[in-house]
């Protein structure tokens, strides 16, 4: 690559002993504008600062899923969306790497969650719409994040359907990986319905 006072500057490539190769941009030795990163684990391309993945960006993971949006120091920290392998997705706010904020989650059976998230779990005000024999019911409610339906909610069009509800909301909220914590190395918070 290009090389200025005996530092990267400029367009250059450098492989690390750990089979790891970033290729892009290059300022005073750090990374710096567009770049790829590629492990073993995960595949970046997006804006590098200083250094640190910092800007817009696409991260695709080796098990499948994928995120685009914002990053701040090598974070997911803004608005994105990620995609899960199961085919579940989220569109939100993301604060530390976890999901935080306002947001929606998609789950793959078509049903969804709109509203406030704390540390990767429903937590908060927010309505859940799920299908029961073809009808979306509105489940609208304050989330205490331990996934279960609450206690206390307004339920729109349930009477007929309590039982069948509540089994649809546990297959519903067990449909797969939920909340991606660290894009690097952290597990799940809550992976097929265990906290």
């Amino acid at each position: 690559g290009e090389w200025k006072n005996s530092l990267f500057n400029g367009f250059g490539v450098c492989k690390y002993t750990t089979g790891n190769v970033y290729e892009g941009d290059w300022k005073d030795g750090l990374q710096e504008g567009k770049g790829r990163y590629v492990s073993k684990n995960f595949t970046y391309v997006g804006d590098w600062e200083g250094g640190w993945i910092n800007g817009e960006g696409q991260i695709n993971y080796a098990n499948g899923d994928w995120y685009e949006g914002d990053f701040y120091q090598n974070e997911r920290f803004g608005v994105g969306c990620y995609h899960f392998n199961n085919g579940n997705y989220y569109e939100g706010e993301f604060v530390n790497d976890t999901i935080n904020g306002l947001g929606v989650f998609h789950f793959e059976d078509g049903s969804r969650y709109e509203g406030e998230f704390e540390d990767g779990k429903m937590f908060g005000d927010g309505p859940l719409y799920i299908n029961v024999n073809g009808e979306e019911i509105a489940i609208t409610a304050f989330w205490d994040g331990s996934h279960k339906l609450p206690t206390e909610a307004n339920y729109k069009t349930l009477c007929a359907f309590r039982d069948e509800l509540t089994k649809n909301l546990e297959n519903c909220l067990k449909t797969g990986d939920f909340a991606p914590i660290n894009a690097w190395n952290r597990e799940n918070i809550w992976k097929h319905g265990q906290v």
